[in-house]
């Protein structure tokens, strides 16, 4: 009997505490689950939707900032006045930014009604390149008419000094050919640009001229050009005879700008050759660079490519090393090779480039800079005398 009233009296506290429990669940917004899976975005939509109030009205005049044009780099603020035209309170809350560089203040974020809020939209640009700027972020609120308010700065940013093209790039130079590159250079500030005693190195095989222009119709149809006080015409050229492999010269231009007295710009590219040609497996064709890849001191690393001489000259042709950077790699030619004969002969070398074990700690992994090794052969050839070969790699502890 006793065990009996035992087991009734259990499942009569078991059956109260379930109905309580459910009485909880349907009254309280207990824990889910799920809401560990969700976002904080995604989050406050949800508790935006819950507390929706039709008596609360948000009024905003304006919701795009446009600071017309600003130095790249530069870093600002704009603000935003959100009033509560309704009865009731508005509730405001930062949901997302379209990037890192904005973010969003809301100085009151329960607002009663008849009050403003003040919403500071922060847009730092340290990482903005020249050209068009838009980015911005969104407010939620519980005015159904208003769930989402977007606030956004635009403009231009740019340099003093703008070049277009940015980088001047000859493809494919054959070794024999004269190739010209034009450019703009566009002065932004409020004196006109004066550009003079530009200097590079290599007076031989590089030619660079300018002189004072208008703005076209393509400038003028141009977002950010067309605000430029002054503009340049160039022209680079580059003549016969640069060594078979990849190039890249430097020019620099005094100016009469205080922020920008020096403007420099890079001519960079490949020479090939129709006679000449290298391959391999680790031997980018596309950049012209032998990719070593990294290690670590104490190890080496070796690479092989092949350099072919075909045609009447092949013949002729007697590769050896003239120079190389850093001078600790190892250079190992091969005897040639010769298949064919007379016009059609082809005559081959391979060619083992190592870093050794005892190199020491350091990055040449920037051929695009000219951070890089550099390996310069010479061919024995009348039309085509140096090959040069940059290599990248990395030496790590």
């Amino acid at each position: 009997m006793r065990t009996a009233n035992v087991i009734f009296a259990s499942c009569a506290l078991g059956i109260i505490i379930g109905l309580g429990s459910a009485f909880c669940a349907l009254t309280y917004d207990g824990w889910n689950p799920e809401l560990e899976h969700k976002r904080h975005s995604e989050l406050v939509r949800e508790i935006a939707q819950r507390i929706e109030n039709p008596n609360a009205k948000a009024f905003i005049e304006n919701t795009v900032y446009d600071f017309g044009i600003r130095d790249v780099k530069d870093k600002g603020k704009c603000e935003f006045y959100i009033k509560n035209v309704g009865t009731e309170t508005l509730t405001l809350e930062v949901n997302r930014t379209t990037c890192t560089c904005t973010g969003i203040d809301l100085s009151v974020k329960n607002l009663a009604p008849g009050k403003t809020s003040v919403a500071t939209l922060r847009y730092d640009a340290e990482r903005a390149t020249p050209g068009p700027y838009n980015q911005g972020g969104t407010i939620v609120t519980n005015d159904p008419e208003n769930r989402e308010i977007y606030l956004s700065v635009k403009g231009i940013f740019t340099t003093p000094i703008v070049m277009n093209p940015g980088a001047v790039v000859f493809s494919s130079l054959h070794s024999s050919a004269q190739q010209t590159a034009k450019v703009r250079i566009y002065g932004f500030e409020k004196i006109p640009l004066k550009l003079e005693n530009p200097q590079w190195n290599n007076k031989e095989h590089f030619v660079f001229e300018f002189s004072p222009s208008e703005l076209n119709e393509a400038d003028k149809e141009d977002s950010m050009n067309k605000n430029a006080s002054s503009v340049y015409e160039g022209a680079v050229t580059v003549k016969p005879g640069l060594p078979i492999g990849t190039f890249q010269e430097r020019f620099t231009i005094k100016t009469n700008y205080i922020s920008e007295p020096e403007f420099e710009f890079t001519a960079k590219g490949q020479v090939v050759g129709s006679s000449i040609s290298i391959s391999g497996m680790s031997f980018n064709k596309d950049r012209g660079v032998l990719l070593m890849d990294k290690t670590v001191q104490g190890q080496s690393i070796k690479r092989d490519v092949m350099i072919s001489f075909i045609g009447s000259s092949a013949a002729r042709a007697n590769l050896q090393k003239k120079d190389v950077v850093p001078e600790y790699l190892n250079i190992t030619l091969s005897e040639p090779k010769d298949i064919g004969k007379d016009v059609a002969v082809r005559r081959f070398y391979t060619m083992s480039v190592e870093v050794p074990a005892s190199a020491p700690v350091g990055s040449f992994m920037k051929a695009d800079s000219g951070e890089c090794g550099v390996i310069t052969l010479e061919t024995g050839l009348t039309e085509n005398p140096v090959i040069k070969i940059p290599v990248e790699f990395s030496v790590e502890r």
